[in-house]
């Protein structure tokens, strides 16, 4: 470890030291870097950049407030992406829309080759242009919260199944079948867009 390195992490300690005791000024130092990401995954979680913008301040809001009682045993940024992530689900709850996270009772589910990571990589890789994206969006808005929260946390922002485990507060294993089914459904959402869209452009 580098003399700087050393700086920097006693630097980052003593800011978050700092939060701890109530220093809003310290409290934005420690959080720049995750705001950018939160955004991001409440902006996919919602595709509406006002509520995304609102959820985000709420849930920072909150751990500005909670942040005497954090204790280090997970990454900061896991733990504000928990908070955000029940602060989402809380939102979701009063609209009344659907919240079921069950899964079948074991929590298992046998992926099949073609959903395997590498081969929705592949499938991201062919969505790289501008229609394509918007296709992917509007599919993932009709997944289940749960199913899109899963897409979003692994596929879009490349996060740990462990760390998702811990963010959702839900099995590996569960995590792992929800994926699965998850981009399965888009899958055949983005079949079912095509033929729709090419037909729309022969009129």
């Amino acid at each position: 470890m580098t003399a700087a390195d050393t700086t920097r992490i006693a630097r980052e300690q003593a800011d978050l030291d700092a939060a701890r005791a109530g220093d809003p000024d310290a409290f934005e130092r420690v959080i720049g870097p995750c705001q950018r990401p939160l955004y991001a995954y409440a902006l996919r979680l919602t595709a509406d950049p006002h509520l995304a913008e609102d959820l985000c301040q709420e849930a920072l809001l909150k751990g500005f407030r909670s942040i005497g009682g954090f204790t280090g045993n997970s990454a900061l940024a896991t733990w504000l992406y928990r908070i955000l992530h029940n602060t989402w689900l809380d939102h979701v709850r009063k609209g009344g829309r659907e919240t079921s996270f069950e899964e079948p009772e074991d929590g298992t589910f046998d992926e099949p080759a073609v959903l395997s990571r590498e081969a929705f990589d592949r499938f991201q890789e062919a969505t790289r242009d501008a229609d394509l994206k918007e296709r992917l969006a509007r599919a993932l808005e009709e997944l289940s919260p749960a199913m899109r929260e899963v897409v979003v946390l692994r596929d879009v922002q490349g996060h740990a199944y462990d760390e998702i485990a811990e963010i959702t507060r839900t099995p590996v294993g569960t995590i792992k079948s929800r994926l699965a089914r998850a981009r399965e459904q888009l899958r055949r959402l983005l079949t079912r867009q095509a033929p729709v869209e090419a037909a729309a452009e022969e009129h």
